[in-house]
């Protein structure tokens, strides 16, 4: 053999000895890249939070804001997509750390910590329990939402991971810390374990390079990792614990200005729970209300929707006026009331509210309000008199009135300072009167009917004042319209001054039969008011005078012949001071100076 053709098949030889070299470092497949190429595997991830629902398709397990309470849930899908040419494509199993628990999941493994649980297809006798505190009608849905999903990801290298993911309910659970122990320095480590779910996918693609004319090629490891840290709220929760007035039936405010209350008074007691998102989250937070009092608990209320949202409430009940307020989820009230003497005294009202995510306590809270009850011992001045603005000319034909001076109500009971407080109210609803005459020596009950016809403040112009230092203060005595004359009422809410105005039509029957000594005995009452059926607040002996009060003077002007003359006349009348005659005020303000000595 010639040596020029012994160098053609030893080159031949060579030529198939390299090649068959780089086959043996890369697949057959290599042969279509040229140096320097990359066989590619790009990965995408994507991850869906939904929603889980604990009743219907309402009572969401999350916040409107997309955070979580202690005891939500969510459910999950992660669709993921790898290139064809990718090698050794991988779904790593999904892992789930810190209070986070996978209860159910498809399209991979699972683990949670150390503990790897294999994949399994929930039958649909135990789905249910795989869906802990959710509806039929939530996993149908949700189940509606991953076929739709993750039919788009049906070719190669592509799926879904869904499933059904429970929060924690204790902060123990919430906050695990992990500690590890450097070997070298012996100096213990440790950080918080995130609560989070992570699904990994990796495969491998191919890099060629070449380096001073040689070509290499290897393999490199791509990975993309998805991950869902939910923000989790802390179940924090504090209450406010106020008293609330309300009004009786008469329209008049139950309580007094001091604060304190009466016997048989209302006491409206106020629990107001608040937490984040208390009225959005109905149906799943929910809260309890533990009380301790030592009176009569006479109704109660309290907002516990099984859907989002506020109560709208109108209280109705004996001896009060109707009373409507907005209650968030989980406020209300109640009514106490003291019945007995036993009652006086200092009283607490405490209360705890625990909150619960579908039953599971999260936390607590507590506060507490006080309420004084006191004795109903009121104090008054009575001055009668006789309404001589009624014009006419017998006092008999005057409306009879009495002018109050109410000084507050005597202290002393239990828990409460002695005195007279001012600040306390009372009620006048109710009288009693005796009406007689003589004629002129034996006693004569008259027949007609005194009724109430108002009650007014005393809004008197300085200057016609008997006492220029007396302040009239209107705001003390307060009076409401009521057509209903069995409910003629007045209350004073402080000392203060007043007046009641009555009818008695008597004029006719004085008249014809010529009685003397008119009078009337009255005692002023309050009616289920301060612990009482019925209280004389006050009594007054009234004695009609029995002299005209008005007299009408016609003045007439003529001319000399007689004549009437319309011309302009002015008359001014003077009493008659030098006969002891005197102004009606001036009368009257001694009247009453003489009285009160």
């Amino acid at each position: 053999m010639s040596d020029k053709k012994k160098a053609s098949i030893l080159l031949i030889v060579l030529i198939i000895f390299s090649h068959v070299a780089v086959i043996g470092i890369e697949p057959s497949e290599a042969s279509h890249y040229l140096g320097g190429t990359v066989v590619p595997c790009n990965i995408t991830i994507r991850t869906n939070i939904l929603p889980v629902y604990h009743l219907d398709l309402s009572a969401l397990r999350n916040n409107p804001d997309r955070t979580y309470y202690p005891g939500d849930a969510f459910h999950f899908v992660i669709q993921y997509a790898g290139s064809a040419t990718c090698r050794n494509f991988t779904v790593h199993p999904l892992q789930s750390s810190g209070g986070i628990t996978v209860t159910d999941h498809k399209g991979t493994n699972y683990q949670h910590g150390s503990s790897i649980v294999g994949y399994s297809v929930y039958s649909k006798t135990n789905y249910k329990n795989s869906h802990p505190f959710e509806s039929p009608q939530s996993i149908t849905a949700f189940e509606k939402t991953v076929q739709q999903l993750c039919t788009k990801n049906s070719r190669v290298n592509a799926g879904c991971v869904s499933g059904h993911a429970e929060i924690a309910v204790t902060q123990d659970e919430l906050n695990q810390i992990h500690c590890t122990t450097n070997e070298k320095t012996k100096r213990k480590v440790c950080s918080e374990i995130e609560n989070k779910i992570t699904l990994k996918v990796s495969g491998e693609k191919k890099i060629c390079r070449t380096i001073n004319g040689k070509t290499k090629c290897f393999w490199i490891t791509v990975s993309r990792t998805a991950s869902f840290a939910p923000s989790i709220l802390d179940p924090n929760i504090s209450i406010n614990v106020t008293k609330e007035n309300l009004t009786d039936s008469d329209g008049y405010t139950i309580r007094n200005l001091d604060g304190t209350y009466y016997l048989w008074d209302a006491i409206n007691v106020i629990h107001w729970p608040i937490y984040k998102w208390q009225n959005e989250r109905g149906g799943t937070l929910e809260t309890k209300t533990i009380k301790k009092y030592d009176l009569a608990n006479e109704k109660e209320f309290e907002c516990q929707k099984k859907s989002a949202g506020t109560c709208d409430y109108t209280l109705e009940h004996n001896h009060l006026a109707p009373w409507s307020k907005v209650f968030d989820h989980g406020a209300g009230l109640t009514i106490y009331n003291g019945t007995s003497e036993k009652d006086l005294g200092a009283h607490s009202f405490q209360y705890r509210v625990d909150l619960f995510n579908i039953g599971r306590y999260l936390n607590t809270t507590s506060g507490s309000t006080d309420a004084l009850l006191v004795r109903y011992d009121p104090v008054y001045e009575n001055y009668p008199y006789n309404m001589l603005e009624d014009n006419h000319w017998w006092a008999y034909g005057n409306r009879p009135a009495v002018a109050l001076h109410y000084y507050g109500s005597h202290g002393g009971g239990p828990d409460d300072s002695a005195g007279i407080h001012d600040l306390r109210r009372s009620k006048i609803n109710g009288f009693d009167y005796t009406g007689y005459a003589f004629d002129p020596v034996n006693k004569v009950f008259l027949n007609e009917i005194m009724t109430w016809n108002s009650a007014e403040s005393i809004l008197q112009r300085l200057e016609d004042r008997c006492n220029k230092e007396v302040n009239f203060d209107p705001a003390s005595f307060e009076v409401e319209e009521n057509t209903n004359n069995e409910k003629d009422s007045a209350m004073f809410v402080k000392s203060g001054y007043g007046k009641i105005i009555f009818s008695y039509p008597i004029l006719h029957t004085i008249l014809k039969e010529r009685f003397h000594d008119v009078t009337i005995d009255n005692s002023l009452q309050s009616v289920h008011f301060g612990g009482n059926e019925i209280s004389n607040v006050t009594d007054y002996h009234y004695i009609y005078p029995r002299v005209k009060f008005h007299t009408s003077v016609k003045v007439i002007a003529t001319d000399s012949e007689g004549q009437r003359n319309q011309i302009p006349v002015s008359i001014v009348m003077n009493p008659q001071f030098d006969k002891g005659a005197e102004y009606t005020q001036d009368y009257m303000c001694k009247k009453i100076f003489h009285d009160t000595q």
